[in-house]
């Protein structure tokens, strides 16, 4: 698919990777394009887009997606 990347929540930059994102606050998200999906995952995020998909953790975690 796309690039994988893996954040904290120290790394606060992420909000900036893509600019589809127009927020995500706290497990909170929004859709705000037609082309991004974004899933809840039991902690964290996974924010996917056309360009690349994007995992956002509370902490760093082991996780698969298949």
């Amino acid at each position: 698919m796309g690039r994988f990347e893996r954040l904290t929540t120290d790394s606060k930059e992420y909000l900036h990777i893509n600019e589809q994102f127009h927020s995500v606050i706290m497990g909170a998200f929004e859709i705000v394009s037609q082309g991004s999906s974004i899933h809840r995952v039991r902690s964290g995020l996974v924010m996917a887009t056309i360009q690349r998909i994007v995992f956002f953790y509370p902490r760093f975690l082991h996780y698969g997606i298949g």
